[in-house]
């Protein structure tokens, strides 16, 4: 559960600028939730099995009974407290599941921006670079690029 929540507390993902490399965290965070159903499922199942087992009756044998009805009502009632307290961290989970999985879909997006934005600067750039003078039309006729003015 610790290591879990560590997980998906973590905000190491901002060290990473590569689209791709986001897509990846999103597709390791989609395998964390599986792994997070599953081992709640394993869970599930086997609390279900346990307290059927210990509502059975209690079987007579040779004059003993092989489980104390007393004993079987206060393991059931701790499997419950237990599985109850698993369902809660469970719960838990899985709303820093979602909050995880909606940070780390707006931050593909900005690397998506920034990724693009960068992209039209350098063909910007080497336009701007490539036509001698161009800068200079643009000045004389009182517009400016670059971070000077309007454009």
């Amino acid at each position: 559960m610790k290591l879990w929540q560590e997980n998906l507390q973590n905000n190491d993902y901002l060290d990473v600028k590569e689209v791709a490399a986001v897509e990846n965290l999103l597709t390791d965070l989609n395998d964390l939730r599986q792994e997070i159903e599953d081992a709640f499922e394993t869970v599930s199942t086997d609390s279900k099995a346990l307290l059927a087992e210990l509502q059975k009756s209690p079987v007579v044998m040779e004059n003993q009974f092989l489980k104390n009805p007393e004993y079987s009502e206060e393991a059931g009632s701790h499997v419950m407290d237990i599985y109850l307290e698993v369902h809660e961290h469970h719960r838990q989970l899985g709303m820093l599941w979602e909050k995880r999985k909606a940070r780390l879909k707006e931050y593909l997006h900005l690397c998506m921006f920034d990724q693009d934005s960068s992209q039209v600067l350098q063909k910007d750039r080497t336009i701007t670079a490539s036509y001698k003078g161009f800068g200079w039309v643009y000045k004389q006729r009182g517009i400016y690029i670059h971070g000077q003015g309007g454009l």
